[in-house]
């Protein structure tokens, strides 16, 4: 697989002018990153919903208002990250994250790629605290717990990604690969890729502008780093899709647990 620059595989398409372009570059590198995908007004809304419930909680334990809404949070979390991990619960509920996944155009894609029969298999806000590693996938394929071997993602940024703040890395062209049984250790708490598979590709990072969506092909490699800025929280949305026209589990196939062993 010849390796390209990032600035080519950075390249962002713009959904509303470039479409028929952006599905051929997917086709050929298992992703591609999309501008105007998702409207403004919703990623806006989104993000007032996360800033409501989490000034809500900081303001019934401390009285300082000269923080910024991923300080609040992280402030939370170090008092007691019980915190956190109950708001997090809590925000996946949120309408404006549910509205999300009806969005028109994520069917557009889905029919211009044959999934004929789309389900959302999940629809999650993410938060990437600071320095901690406790969430981070080494990389995978997105294939644990999949029943459909037709499944795509979607990872929007919800606030402006920076290089400190732990971009998403992948490997372009490694969808081609195929499904890949994922490895496990004692000491991980989620299953992974073997390196061997790539080691001789490209790995790319990606820092998105807010509202960028980067969509991937199921069994492109990827993961993500670590967050190692002092006060900024990376904040995203992911969504996938499966097409239960192709799924063997319907038919009590159960191959697909072959892919699901940890994490």
């Amino acid at each position: 697989m010849k390796k390209k620059s990032l600035k080519y595989y950075k390249k962002v398409f713009d959904f509303n002018k470039n479409f028929s372009k952006s599905i051929t570059f997917y086709k050929k590198y298992g992703f591609v990153i999309y501008k105007n995908l998702i409207g403004k007004n919703h990623i806006q809304e989104i993000n007032f919903d996360l800033r409501k419930i989490i000034s809500q909680q900081y303001f019934k334990y401390f009285s300082d208002t000269k923080t910024t809404t991923d300080e609040k949070l992280i402030k939370l979390s170090k008092k007691n990250d019980k915190f956190r991990e109950r708001i997090y619960k809590i925000i996946q509920d949120l309408p404006s994250n549910k509205r999300l996944c009806l969005n028109k155009n994520f069917y557009k894609i889905c029919k211009s790629l044959k999934l004929n029969a789309p389900t959302i298999k999940s629809n999650q806000i993410r938060m990437d605290l600071p320095f901690s590693e406790k969430f981070l996938i080494p990389p995978h394929q997105e294939i644990k717990g999949t029943k459909s071997d037709n499944l795509i993602f979607f990872i929007t940024a919800l606030t402006k990604t920076t290089k400190d703040m732990g971009a998403i890395s992948l490997y372009p062209e490694s969808f081609k690969l195929g499904p890949l049984i994922p490895n496990t250790k004692k000491d991980k708490r989620y299953q992974f890729v073997n390196p061997k598979y790539f080691k001789n590709l490209s790995n790319e990072k990606f820092n998105l502008q807010k509202g960028e969506t980067i969509f991937l092909n199921m069994y492109t490699i990827h993961g993500s780093n670590k967050n190692v800025s002092e006060k900024k929280i990376r904040w995203s949305s992911i969504i996938r899709f499966e097409d239960f026209s192709r799924m063997p589990y319907l038919d009590l196939n159960d191959e697909y647990l072959k892919y699901d062993l940890k994490g």
